[in-house]
């Protein structure tokens, strides 16, 4: 089955691209598709794309996704679903953006150190164990984390950030006017990273936190009761 490449879709592509300040291998590897393809959608060389492609693009877009919400991949999972998903180490992620052309998670499926189930798992998934102190004492080393690449993220999102130095570390996304800021989870100001948007290098990539070995909607809400999750807001305004 194909699926026709609409105007909305050429809209959203155009947007996306002058984010990521006309860098089509940027914009390809957060879809996970190829990036000689961004601009035959976009010039109409390329009239359809194939259900993998399609289903990649409305993970991204999910705004293009008109089947019932039932069917969507961001509901709720149905109770006593698990999906099993490749784990790789925090280590291991890193040294793939390094050498290897994402999708990550192709990575982790070829070259898994084991495998886990999480009831919000969805196709395209993969799971980072924590090693190192980089994440404590949100996630202390051994911690795994359910991920998701290749989506668009929203202010307040909770991401495994893999900076150009290698450092892998968990944060809080921010996306302001002119900056993109990775706020430290405590509010700690010396913990937390910003670069221009039109900053390309500054991070290798971004992973949504979806599920972990903890509650995270009881840890969010613990947060906010303490004050600590609204730290952040103050960045979306720079």
């Amino acid at each position: 089955m194909t699926y026709r490449i609409s105007p909305q879709v050429i809209a959203l592509l155009k947007q996306e691209l002058a984010r990521c300040n006309n860098n089509t291998a940027a914009l390809a590897r957060k879809i996970g598709i190829n990036p000689s393809y961004i601009f035959k959608y976009i010039n109409g060389t390329v009239k359809s794309v194939q259900a993998g492609t399609w289903l990649k693009l409305c993970r991204y877009f999910p705004e293009l996704d008109e089947r019932p919400m039932l069917f969507r991949g961001n509901t709720g999972p149905v109770t006593g679903t698990l999906r099993q998903v490749p784990v790789i180490s925090s280590a291991s992620a890193a040294e793939a953006c390094r050498h290897y052309y994402l999708p990550i998670a192709e990575y982790a499926l070829d070259h898994p150190e084991q495998m886990v189930s999480f009831s919000l798992g969805q196709a395209g998934d993969f799971a980072i164990q924590v090693t190192g102190d980089s994440m404590a004492p949100s996630y202390p080393e051994g911690t795994i984390l359910l991920v998701r690449p290749n989506v668009r993220l929203a202010n307040g999102d909770p991401v495994v950030a893999i900076l150009a130095n290698g450092e892998v570390v968990f944060k809080i996304f921010v996306e302001g006017k002119t900056k993109i800021t990775l706020a430290s989870v405590s509010g700690d100001d010396g913990r937390t990273y910003q670069f221009a948007k039109t900053d390309s290098r500054a991070v290798w990539a971004l992973y949504k936190v979806i599920q972990s070995m903890r509650d995270e909607a009881a840890i969010n809400e613990a947060m906010k009761s303490q004050g600590v999750a609204q730290s952040w807001e103050k960045f979306a305004l720079e």
